[in-house]
């Protein structure tokens, strides 16, 4: 799935240790599509060794590359949203 816009928002890096006791890095931003009224947002997250590559800034026009999948915790479904692959716009087309 792919999404083009600008980002409107970065998170800080945050730590998570998961089910397997193991600590991972996410940080999350948010893409807006130039829709006028009808924009969209969506929020994606960064995870591993990848967030300390990504180079994310409000304002930036990007294209987003992503995979979304479903997680069940507690009995209750959580949507996950995994950007793979993140270009800038350097046309300022995003």
């Amino acid at each position: 799935m792919n999404i083009k816009g600008q980002i409107t928002v970065v998170k800080d890096i945050e730590s998570i240790v998961t089910r397997d006791k193991r600590t991972i890095l996410k940080r999350t931003a948010v893409v807006e599509t130039d829709g006028g009224k009808y924009a969209q947002s969506l929020a994606f997250d960064v995870m591993g060794e990848d967030v300390n590559n990504q180079w994310l800034a409000v304002g930036q026009k990007v294209e987003v590359d992503y995979n979304c999948h479903v997680t069940e915790f507690n009995g209750k479904l959580y949507n996950n949203i995994r950007a793979w692959r993140i270009i800038e716009c350097k046309d300022g087309k995003g």
